[in-house]
């Protein structure tokens, strides 16, 4: 039986644009700061690795969905969203990146 808790809204492959993304600390579309200011640290190097592979991404995660939504149902991964699977992939893909 599908979840009733997810609002009405099924549409998450449609478009990643309307996700969490806005909210997420590590990305700063000014870079508000030069590199030079701010010392390197793990949630940067994230954010680098975001924006150099998000075409491939997003590529994975619609993959990731349709997959896993034609294997378990409806309710798979409802509570996540491409930020959090990005940063799941840059974690566990990315050596020493903990």
């Amino acid at each position: 039986m599908p979840s009733t808790r997810g609002g009405g809204r099924h549409d998450l492959l449609e478009g990643l644009e309307d996700s969490d993304d806005e909210y997420d600390p590590d990305y700063d579309e000014e870079e508000s700061a030069s590199e030079d200011d701010l010392p390197q640290t793990f949630y940067r190097d994230r954010a680098h690795w975001i924006e150099d592979n998000l075409q491939d991404i997003e590529f994975l995660y619609r993959h990731f969905l349709e997959e896993g939504r034609s294997i378990m149902g409806a309710t798979f991964f409802q509570t996540g969203n491409v930020t959090q699977f990005a940063q799941f992939l840059y974690r566990y893909t990315t050596p020493l990146s903990e």
